[in-house]
């Protein structure tokens, strides 16, 4: 089984070479191919990408068509030649065994999917949370993963016809559910842990989750009539919880979880508010 690792990549000069030292290590021995898929960058990322030619099968592929990560992804995966398809994020940090352990995933589910050791400071294993598989979070649906530390079956993946456009955010959660559907599996890997970097800033986790909220929305919008609740109870809960934890806004760590929930809260809000569709 052949294998294409695929990192869209947008000016990450600063933190890019912390992904690519966890590539160099490793320890698939089969034959494998890394893709980087340039979405238009300005900076030195894609010199120092091409720094680690003799240590890793990199080539860089220019995705700078159309603007976005998921558009990235989308480009890339046609100049792949693997056999299965694994996607990782520039700015995260992969554990020695996340290549095999998704082919090994790979060999008996269609879609594979890792966990998230999530820290807001990378060098400190304590500043963040695990987060396990498959996951169900705050939907109470269909299990899904994320799309930087998720592989596929390339045809699987052109069966499908790649990751919905149409989201800019949510297009991984909606394309594991699209495959279940479907009548694929997805199939859930420990080993392929991904120490993730959460956003220290509380404007830029405001912003991100309610990104997260609007596309929350879309997402009930196109399942519903696939079983997908919305749950009037677990939102009243979730306000409540935010009541109740506001005091947490006077401790840093507390105050980017509670902004985070918020922000979550307010996208599907403005979401519901666009689109007539009540999903709070």
């Amino acid at each position: 089984m052949s294998v294409s690792v695929v990192m869209p990549v947008f000016n990450s000069a600063a933190v890019i070479g912390d992904q690519l030292d966890a590539l160099v290590a490793q320890d698939f021995s089969g034959e494998w191919e890394l893709l980087i898929a340039d979405n238009g960058c300005t900076d030195a990322t894609t010199e120092i990408a091409s720094t680690y030619a003799d240590r890793l099968p990199i080539r860089v592929v220019d995705a700078s068509d159309r603007r976005g990560d998921v558009a990235a992804r989308n480009i890339a995966v046609p100049l792949s030649v693997g056999d299965v398809v694994i996607f990782c994020d520039s700015d995260d940090v992969l554990s020695e065994r996340w290549l095999s352990s998704h082919v090994e995933q790979l060999a008996s589910t269609e879609l594979s999917i890792g966990p998230y050791d999530m820290r807001v400071e990378m060098a400190v294993p304590g500043s963040g949370i695990h987060a396990s598989v498959p996951m169900r979070g705050i939907y109470g649906y269909l299990p899904y993963g994320l799309s930087a530390n998720m592989g596929v079956r390339r045809e699987t993946f052109d069966a499908l016809g790649g990751f919905d456009e149409d989201y800019r955010v949510g297009y991984d959660v909606e394309f594991c559910w699209r495959a279940q559907i479907n009548g694929l599996s997805v199939g859930a890997t420990d080993g392929a842990v991904v120490t993730k970097r959460k956003r220290g800033d509380v404007g830029g986790v405001w912003q991100q989750h309610k990104a997260f909220g609007v596309a929350d929305v879309r997402l009930y919008s196109d399942y519903r009539s696939h079983g997908m609740p919305r749950s009037i109870t677990r939102a009243m809960r979730t306000y409540g919880w935010l009541l109740v934890h506001s005091p947490d806004l006077l401790n840093r760590p507390g105050r980017l979880v509670w902004v985070g929930v918020a922000g979550q809260r307010f996208g599907r809000i403005i979401g519901s508010a666009n689109t007539r569709t009540a999903f709070l």
